[in-house]
């Protein structure tokens, strides 16, 4: 549900009611970045509030480099659900740790104890992180999209790339991206998808419950393991013929909405926590190489319209002579220069043929 509205003097309060507690508080946004810490936090983390503020930990605090700390962060996140682990802080200081995630960020709760109960479980009011290993493949299938979506440079490679490559990865039947555009939610890609039914989709406004459009404003990711779930969450969901699970995942970059990305599955599919993780992993990847690859459409766009601008649309006609012109610029990218030509008729028998050249094959060339 919605957290309520605060009023300006609970921030204080609030503040005052953690540092009073006798163990350490902190909060981590969804990036793994410090947004609190009590002063009892910092004195047991061993670092000072201003310099962790905006970090994250495994960055900030040398003894918490162990890839094991941001495993733990990152599995309560993808799972939505309490964590518990223990880490002891050099020379000899053991500490536990209490993670409580929501779709806003991660509470963490700081306590000294000692080697003996470092070994037993956490607190009945938590559960232990499971820290069941991802399988390899899987790992595998994150790294090789990632190296291809970095080479990926518009929105039609991003498309084809996931397209083309999750759907073998995962085992997944269909897969279509969404973006969102004025307000509107608008299909970009599919595989396997029936047309008519992304229709339904295609041109939904933001303020839709369906899921695709709600992972969006929620900013986390749904998964579905049978149509009777997807239907107890939207009722109005239309049963689609061979597909039996889904996974809804949200496209956020640095805070913004870019779309949703849904897999749908031929079968019932329970997606256990460390899949979610996964695809939590590359739900992120993929919002960021789509918000570069709009980024550079959109600049090629106003590039290749600006240089076609200053050219001439057409040639003059010559008696006795055909004539044609070719642009084709030497630098790779977007298809840009500083080059310029034309055709001038000065009189009956005479013409002049000219080509110019701005130094450099950028933006800045093409309007100079």
């Amino acid at each position: 549900p919605p957290a309520r509205g605060r009023e300006p003097t609970e921030a204080p309060a609030a503040a005052d009611l953690v540092e009073r507690l006798p163990e350490g508080n902190c909060s981590l946004d969804l990036e793994g970045r410090f947004t609190y810490v009590s002063a009892t936090a910092a004195v047991l983390l061993g670092g000072r509030i201003p310099e962790l503020i905006g970090t994250r930990p495994w960055q900030s605090l040398s003894w918490c480099a162990d890839s094991a700390f941001e495993d733990c962060y990152r599995g309560a996140v993808g799972s939505r659900k309490p964590a518990y682990f223990t880490a002891m802080r050099p020379p000899d200081r053991w500490l536990a740790f209490e993670l409580y995630p929501d779709g806003s960020g991660v509470s963490v709760r700081v306590s000294p104890t000692s080697p003996g109960l470092a070994a037993q479980a956490g607190p009945a009011r938590t559960e232990m992180f499971p820290g069941e290993p991802i399988p390899l493949g899987e790992v595998y299938q994150v790294l090789h999209l990632a190296a291809a979506l970095s080479e990926a440079v518009g929105v039609r490679d991003v498309v084809d790339l996931i397209t083309e490559e999750m759907l073998p990865a995962f085992g997944a039947r269909t897969v279509a991206l969404l973006t969102a555009e004025d307000g509107r939610m608008r299909v970009i890609g599919r595989r396997g998808y029936n047309p008519r039914l992304l229709e339904h989709f295609d041109g939904a406004p933001l303020t839709c419950q369906a899921p695709a459009v709600r992972v969006l404003a929620t900013g986390r990711p749904a998964f579905f393991a049978t149509f009777e779930e997807l239907s107890r969450a939207y009722p109005p969901a239309p049963r689609q013929q061979g597909l039996h699970a889904w996974a809804f995942l949200p496209l956020i970059t640095s805070g913004r909405p870019v779309g949703t990305c849904v897999f749908a599955f031929d079968r019932p599919h329970p997606f256990p926590e460390q899949e979610r993780v996964v695809f939590t992993a590359l739900a992120g990847l993929i919002a960021q190489a789509l918000d570069r690859a709009r980024l550079y459409d959109a600049s090629q766009e106003l590039a290749q319209t600006l240089q076609a601008a200053l050219l001439p649309d057409s040639l003059p006609d010559l008696p006795g002579l055909d004539v044609a012109a070719r642009y084709l610029p030497g630098a790779r990218g977007m298809d840009i220069g500083g080059d310029f030509y034309d055709l001038v008729r000065v009189d009956d028998t005479t013409a002049a043929a000219f080509i110019g050249d701005v130094q450099g094959h950028n933006v800045t060339a093409a309007a100079l």
